[in-house]
C-alpha cells in the first residue's frame, strides 16, 4: 500500500514522541512562581530554581507557565520613546536652512 502511494513505510509508522514533564519539576516551579509573589518571569525563576539544584531551559520553564496560565504581575515597557533623535535632525535641518540663505 505505501508503495502505491508512493511514501515510505517509516512514514506510515512513524508515531511522534510525547515528550513527559515530571510532575515534581512542574510543582517545583509553580511553588517557586507562587513563592516569590508570582513577579519572577523565566529568568528569574530559572536563578530560583538553580539555587535548589533544579536545571532547566527558559523554554522549559516558560512552557509550565503557560501550561498553568501563570504570568507575572510585575511586568515593565521595554520600549521608550527617544526625543533626541528627533532634536539632532531638527538641528541638522535648521543649520541646512541656515546656510542655503547665508550662500543664496
Amino acid at each position: 500500500m505505501c508503495h502505491c502511494l508512493g511514501i515510505s513505510r517509516a512514514t506510515y509508522y512513524y508515531k511522534n514522541k510525547e515528550k513527559l514533564v515530571d510532575p515534581a519539576i512542574e510543582l517545583s516551579v509553580v511553588e517557586a512562581f507562587y513563592d516569590n509573589r508570582q513577579s519572577y518571569g523565566t529568568r528569574r525563576l530559572k536563578k530560583s530554581l538553580q539555587d535548589k539544584n533544579i536545571q532547566l531551559s527558559r523554554k522549559k520553564i516558560k512552557q509550565i507557565m503557560t501550561k498553568f496560565n501563570l504570568h507575572s504581575t510585575y511586568t515593565l515597557a521595554y520600549f521608550k520613546v527617544y526625543s533626541g533623535l528627533f532634536r539632532f535632525i531638527q538641528s541638522i535641518i535648521d543649520s541646512k536652512q541656515i546656510k542655503s540663505t547665508i550662500y543664496s
